[in-house]
């Protein structure tokens, strides 16, 4: 369980690092997202009660990281399509 623990600490930050680097003009990295993909396989490496939990709170820190950088609101029509 460390090593998928590991692996959303790393999807976070890759998230939030790539969310960063659209500023300065690097978006080629911009459309790979690791964080959906730990979301459909946390069924196979997270016991039964983190399965919702881990992913869901991976993405909520990632958001709440870029959202607070590019000043949008976490309770906008948009962001809470995409929960």
């Amino acid at each position: 369980m460390i090593p998928a623990f590991l692996l959303i600490v790393a999807a976070v930050a890759y998230r939030i690092v790539t969310g960063l680097a659209i500023t300065s003009g690097t978006t080629w990295l911009s459309n790979f997202a690791p964080m959906a993909a730990i979301a459909l396989c946390a069924a196979a490496y997270f016991p039964a009660k983190y399965r919702f939990s881990v992913p869901m709170i991976a993405l909520l820190v990632s958001d709440i990281v870029l959202n607070t950088f590019y000043r949008f609101s976490l309770l906008s029509p948009f962001v809470l399509s995409r929960w």
